[in-house]
């Protein structure tokens, strides 16, 4: 699983967004151990697996992961909730809710969900994989979307990232950025509307970080992104990786093929894929800080939307 980010309300040109204050490892292992007894689970050997601004503790005595967001983003902790559910009754393999409720569990400095622990196999998913379990994911959930399922939302993501990124000048030389988030910012609802492959759930950031492959088969994981929107933004994210991240053409043709569908063909596509790239830029020069491989990877990738280089972006 990975995680989100984000505090502090902001508003640019009357586009919303909120930004989250990262939890602490040993206050998130303490909400981590209160959700896991509160759903009578055993909490010995809890421990922190993974921080970025969401917390994963590991509750090996369960076979469960805790998943702890900051205290203002429980609506990203519902967002994962109503995607698993929804996931689990259209049968496509998906990370799984460990109970069934109360989740997420809220508490004063942050929110729970508990998820059942996957056995990871070594390796990656093919295009092929790919391909066929996005299939699979847009046919199972198209026109079965509850109240529960929210708008996909990328705009306020990116307008997030971009904020936190200008904020006391963390992070300079980006005022440029501004523009185009602007321009598909506006286009956004538009080119949503037209997409020829329709409205479904969608993950939000498909990509080969984020199908495990298990002994049950490839695995849908990290649901923050999730919501309703146009299938084809799950498509997106292997053009981008042809175009950024140096990946094979062929590996796109390949995913198509098991997709069955070409966003080439469609002229709202170069807007999509902006909107993405714009999306990860953001991610990454908001968390620059975090280390100095991101550092690095914030300036490369910023440099290489402005046409200033050619060197491939990193997936991390």
């Amino acid at each position: 699983m990975r995680c989100l980010d984000g505090l502090v309300e902001a508003n640019h040109g009357g586009i919303e967004s909120v930004r989250y204050t990262p939890l602490r490892p040993d206050r998130s292992l303490e909400l981590a151990v209160a959700a896991a007894r509160r759903a009578c689970l055993s909490t010995e050997g809890a421990t922190v697996l993974r921080r970025r601004t969401s917390v994963y503790v590991v509750l090996p005595a369960a076979d469960a992961v805790a998943r702890v967001e900051p205290a203002d983003a429980v609506a990203v902790a519902e967002r994962q909730v109503a995607a698993a559910r929804l996931l689990e009754a259209c049968a496509v393999p998906a990370a799984r809710l460990i109970v069934p409720d109360p989740q997420p569990m809220v508490y004063a400095r942050g929110s729970v969900t508990l998820w059942r622990r996957l056995t990871i196999l070594p390796g990656e998913p093919s295009p092929e994989t790919l391909g066929h379990l996005a299939r699979h994911l847009h046919e199972a959930t198209r026109g079965s979307m509850s109240t529960e399922i929210t708008a996909l939302d990328p705009i306020s993501i990116t307008l997030d990232g971009l904020g936190r990124a200008a904020s006391g000048g963390r992070f300079g030389g980006i005022e440029d950025l501004w523009e185009e988030f602007y321009q598909l910012a506006a286009a956004w609802d538009r080119i949503a509307d037209e997409d020829p492959l329709g409205t479904a759930l969608v993950h939000g950031d498909y990509n080969v970080n984020n199908v495990v492959l298990t002994p049950d088969g490839p695995t849908l994981i990290d649901l923050e992104d999730s919501g309703s929107g146009p299938v084809s933004w799950d498509l997106v994210p292997q053009m981008v990786s042809a175009r950024r991240f140096g990946a094979s053409p062929a590996s796109y043709r390949s995913f198509c093929d098991a997709y069955g569908a070409d966003l080439m063909t469609w002229d709202g596509a170069e807007t999509l894929c902006r909107t993405f790239e714009l999306l990860l830029l953001s991610w990454a020069i908001a968390n620059w800080d975090i280390s100095p491989q991101m550092k690095a990877e914030a300036a490369l990738r910023l440099a290489n939307f402005r046409g200033e280089t050619d060197q491939p972006w990193t997936l991390l």
